[in-house]
């Protein structure tokens, strides 16, 4: 979807669990943490919306990443549009 950037732009963050994420000011590593992808919109008054956020599971359970989401959102100021869950298990 195109917006124009005089409305806002849109930005996505991940969580690199590999290098992390260089934080400017510091110049360190750090993680997004829940969610694993993280989709944005933030208008030109600096309001930030989080729009749609994805947590995948394979070394947790789906239940411990379906509470992580859900803190996720109840922390979220102006609430989640979407969440999505990729739940990956292996097969014997």
């Amino acid at each position: 979807m195109k917006v124009p950037k005089s409305i806002g732009t849109f930005a996505v963050a991940s969580n690199d669990a590999v290098h992390g994420v260089i934080h400017e000011s510091t110049m360190t590593e750090v993680s997004l943490g829940v969610p694993d992808i993280l989709v944005e919109f933030q208008d030109v008054g600096n309001i930030c919306l989080e729009l749609w956020c994805v947590e995948t599971c394979f070394s947790q359970s789906r239940e411990q990443a379906i509470l992580k989401l859900q803190r996720f959102a109840d922390r979220s100021t102006h609430g989640i549009v979407a969440a999505m869950l990729i739940d990956i298990t292996e097969s014997i």
